[in-house]
């Protein structure tokens, strides 16, 4: 298992049932991107077995955590 947590602004809940969408953007603030790195990260570790679920909450911030199979 691996954790990635960030402390900054929460995802909004609308948002996280759509979080692994292809060309979803959740902050447009003028930094770019096409919105298919989650997405392509998704789709890595589906494809070796795993899954990833994220957490996000204004006094804990954003947890991702990956999760793949020993064997």
């Amino acid at each position: 298992m691996l954790e990635v947590r960030n402390a900054g602004v929460p995802v909004p809940a609308s948002a996280l049932p759509h979080l692994f969408d292809p060309f979803r953007r959740v902050f447009t603030d003028g930094h770019g991107g096409l919105g298919l790195g989650r997405y392509i990260v998704e789709q890595v570790v589906k494809g070796h077995g795993g899954r990833i679920d994220v957490v996000s909450t204004e006094p804990d911030g954003t947890t991702f955590r990956v999760t793949l199979p020993r064997g």
